[in-house]
């Protein structure tokens, strides 16, 4: 793929973590061998975004999903919010009126972040 295409889809690593050359296939299509375990593939990622196919789903135990979270590393940071938060929470007991506070503030953050 070109760099403008993943720049446009948000993949692109200037310092080609990921390899220097990034493949896209047709949806369907599996490259093999992967050499990713002992047994055969039985499905593979990372087809275009803009595959008829192409799903994806976030599912949470939060209620208040930032608008701002579209992307993969938007759920890494909404994680990271989490886990900070659940932290927060279980150094000393609170009740349950302020942790809801603690997590309204938190999201009211992280939704300023983006």
């Amino acid at each position: 793929m070109p760099d403008s295409e993943l720049e446009r889809l948000r993949a692109l690593f200037t310092d080609r973590y990921f390899g220097e050359l990034i493949f896209l296939v047709k949806e369907g299509v599996l490259i093999v061998p992967s050499h990713m375990g002992q047994r055969p593939i039985r499905a593979m990622h990372g087809y275009h975004p803009e595959e008829p196919h192409s799903y994806a789903a976030l599912l949470s135990n939060r209620f208040d999903i930032p608008a701002g979270v579209t992307a993969i590393p938007n759920i890494y940071d909404l994680m990271v919010s989490d886990a900070v938060t659940a932290h927060t929470a279980n150094a000393e007991p609170i009740s349950e009126t302020e942790l809801l506070n603690l997590q309204a503030a938190r999201a009211a953050q992280y939704a300023a972040f983006y």
